[in-house]
């Protein structure tokens, strides 16, 4: 490996690393959202997601952090991280003409997911 494959490994390894101990940080640090906003989307209060901190995340959503956590992965390795938070706040017909964000405050991350996922499959377009 030359010198810019090992940074670049390395910060993949440090980034996934930082996943794995604080999902819920990392979902709100790529998606640019306050502890409020965060809270906001799994229809909670803020004092409650700083209890999931501590605590763990409660079974019965342990599939939407899985889900908005492979949205936040998937968008941070497609666009640039300071474009992010702009993308998720704007409305748009895939989502109903509503942002990302309160398609999945609505319960359709799944949903947001699978456009994502259409929208950023290259293969299909050519």
């Amino acid at each position: 490996l030359d010198d810019r494959q090992l940074v670049r490994f390395s910060r993949a390894v440090a980034e996934e690393l930082e996943r794995a101990e604080a999902p819920l940080e990392h979902i709100g640090e790529v998606l640019g959202l306050s502890q409020t906003e965060l809270a906001g989307l799994f229809g909670v209060s803020r004092q409650a997601l700083d209890q999931w901190a501590v605590r763990g995340v409660p079974s019965d959503r342990q599939e939407k952090v899985a889900t908005l956590g492979a949205i936040a992965d998937l968008l941070a390795a497609k666009l640039k991280r300071d474009r992010i938070p702009g993308v998720v706040r704007r409305a748009a017909p895939a989502y109903g003409d509503r942002s990302i964000l309160d398609a999945i405050a609505a319960g359709d991350e799944a949903r947001v997911l699978a456009e994502l996922q259409d929208a950023f499959d290259w293969s299909a377009a050519a």
